[in-house]
């Protein structure tokens, strides 16, 4: 969390259900309204953005699709030519050098708070699409024969379908 008096606190849930996925649930919360935004910084990649999700591709050749959710607007992809100054898709192998990378926006704008924004990131040889419930009490990711929950209590829940 912040620990500037009056700023918002970012609560992050990290559930690592399967080889290859991961799923992060960030809830944002303060008074006021505020800009809010999630940054993933990834190596560098092929592929692109359609609506909320990104289809990539590692140069290893894995695939990796990003899915936004919550209160995500856009997702915007980052990718720096050689000669680019420093900024959102470097990233450093070893102090001292820069690399080409990949960087993912999501943009939930600026909106009063609590705002909560989730992320399914799936690295496999073929994907499937995560499918994303919200219920009164928590908010439900179905995927690959998994169910991970983040109920409003701020814990996380990961069971199978049945």
């Amino acid at each position: 969390e912040h620990p500037a008096e009056g700023m918002p606190s970012v609560r992050r849930r990290v559930a690592w259900s399967a080889p290859g996925l991961l799923v992060l649930c960030d809830d944002v919360v303060g008074d006021g309204a505020h800009r809010v935004e999630a940054w993933l910084q990834l190596p560098a990649t092929t592929g692109g953005v359609e609506g909320d999700e990104a289809r990539l591709t590692l140069a290893s050749g894995r695939s990796v699709l990003v899915q936004a959710a919550g209160a995500v607007e856009r997702v915007e992809l980052l990718r720096p030519a050689l000669g680019d100054a420093p900024g959102a898709g470097w990233y450093s192998k070893c102090y001292g050098t820069r690399s080409v990378g990949t960087a993912l926006r999501l943009d939930a704008g600026t909106r009063p708070l609590p705002v909560q924004i989730l992320t399914v990131l799936q690295a496999s040889a073929s994907p499937t699409p995560a499918r994303v419930e919200s219920s009164q009490v928590a908010v439900h990711v179905q995927v690959g024969g998994r169910l991970i929950s983040f109920p409003d209590d701020g814990s996380v829940r990961i069971g199978r379908i049945r």
